[in-house]
């Protein structure tokens, strides 16, 4: 996937994809790396906010995961995995 990054750096799917495969293989690094990219283009991606804030969490960065739900909240009020994930980051905290 990173040679599609490289070829076409404005390809998205392809930075949500590679940041797919990098937390299913634990480098949660790696992953926040390609979600941030594509957060910056699109602040309103709900579905990458929500990968980022995942891989926040396994990367120890709770107040950033935390704020990242919080946005998630404001936008799908209903979404109640993102509640979830702020209780955890408080108990983390």
């Amino acid at each position: 996937m990173k040679p599609t990054n490289l070829l076409n750096p404005d390809f998205n799917e392809a930075y949500f994809m590679l940041g797919n495969v990098h937390f299913l293989q634990k480098d949660y690094a790696g992953a926040a790396q390609a979600y941030e990219v594509l957060l910056t283009r699109n602040q309103k991606d709900l579905k990458v906010a929500n990968n980022l804030a995942e891989t926040y969490i396994q990367l120890g960065r709770f107040e950033q995961a935390m704020s990242l739900f919080t946005l998630i909240t404001k936008h799908e009020p209903q979404y109640y995995n993102a509640h979830l994930r702020i209780a955890k980051c408080l108990y983390e905290l």
